[in-house]
């Protein structure tokens, strides 16, 4: 009876990983999917944005204490103005996390920005990080020196 127990766990076990397994590979064909289509849709806009002439996409970015976003989106056009549709930048602001350097937002954060070369079909991220930085001093001083000010304290 304990043998065909034992055989009935290993045969759920060996299904549960198999399921587990199989869930995993289709979450990542799925996201692998996604990603293509945004770049895609990234083709299709920049073509589009291109024939507007729009130069260059800026986005610019800033995080801190565990929390980060897209500062604002900038075009740079050869003539006039052109307004980004909501979905038009959903999409660039979608893509250009997948840029950003991974913790950009964790403790004390950093900033950048994202520029979209819609000529030369380039994107180039530029990073700061920012970080505490501090200095340690030590000093020693004797109880008469401190009492009778023969010594400066931080001299």
């Amino acid at each position: 009876m304990a043998k065909k127990n034992a055989a009935i766990s290993k045969k759920r076990t060996v299904k549960i990983l198999a399921d587990i397994e199989k869930t995993l590979a289709e979450e990542k064909n799925s996201r692998e999917l996604a990603r293509q289509k945004q770049l895609d849709n990234l083709k299709e806009l920049a073509l589009k944005l291109h024939s507007e002439g729009v130069k260059s996409i800026h986005v610019n970015y800033s995080g801190e204490g565990d929390s980060g976003d897209i500062d604002y989106l900038h075009l740079v056009r050869a003539f006039g103005a052109y307004i980004l549709t909501h979905e038009e930048s959903e999409l660039i602001k979608e893509i250009t996390y997948q840029f950003l350097p991974s913790g950009f937002e964790i403790d004390d954060g950093g900033q950048g920005e994202v520029t979209f070369d819609i000529a030369s079909c380039t994107i180039k991220v530029e990073h700061k990080q920012r970080y505490t930085e501090y200095t340690e001093s030590c000093k020693e001083f004797h109880f008469d020196a401190v009492v009778n000010k023969k010594e400066d304290w931080w001299a």
